[in-house]
C-alpha cells in the first residue's frame, strides 16, 4: 500500500473524528472527542499511523 492515510480516514469515520481544518501544507487537524491531532497525507509508517490513532484514544489498530 502507498500509505495508511485512506484507512485512516475509514476508522475516523467509524470512530466520529472530524476534520477541523486544513494545516501548512498537506498536513490536517483532525479531532475526536476532546482530543486533537494532526495528520499527514503522506503516511508511509504503521507505526505513525496507530500513534496518530492512540493520540485520538481510538482503540484500534491497523
Amino acid at each position: 500500500m502507498n500509505g495508511f492515510y485512506k484507512q485512516l480516514l475509514l476508522i475516523f469515520d467509524k470512530h466520529n473524528a472530524y476534520l477541523v481544518r486544513k494545516g501548512k501544507g498537506d498536513h490536517e487537524i483532525w479531532r475526536c472527542g476532546d482530543k486533537q491531532t494532526t495528520v499527514d497525507h503522506g503516511i508511509n509508517s504503521r507505526y505513525l499511523a496507530n500513534k496518530i490513532l492512540k493520540q485520538l484514544g481510538i482503540n484500534e489498530k491497523i
